[in-house]
């Protein structure tokens, strides 16, 4: 059913800047992704933690906060994309 709910989201265009439906690889490499946060530019708005209460959540002030440390698996990896392509300020980014 979420699934369906992000391919419907897609299709509209409403919220998303990225399709959830991309393709996802781990980088050829072999490097794991990890989720980074800046919390200095990450304004409370919410989408993060909305799209992904599995990987974020907020503090007292709203901010929003990593719960997931270490290597993301593909789930994971997809979500966080999902929640950094939704951040009106750009304070999440997916690397190594």
């Amino acid at each position: 059913a979420e699934t369906r709910i992000q391919l419907l989201f897609c299709l509209l265009g409403v919220y998303l800047r990225h399709c959830p439906c991309e393709t996802l690889e781990r980088p050829r490499n072999g490097r794991f992704m990890k989720i980074h946060l800046d919390t200095e530019k990450c304004q409370g708005h919410g989408r993060c933690y909305s799209l992904a209460p599995e990987l974020f959540d907020c503090d007292d002030l709203g901010t929003a906060v990593v719960i997931v440390t270490g290597e993301l698996n593909d789930e994971q990896l997809a979500k966080a994309k999902l929640a950094a392509g939704n951040c009106p300020e750009f304070a999440i980014t997916i690397g190594d």
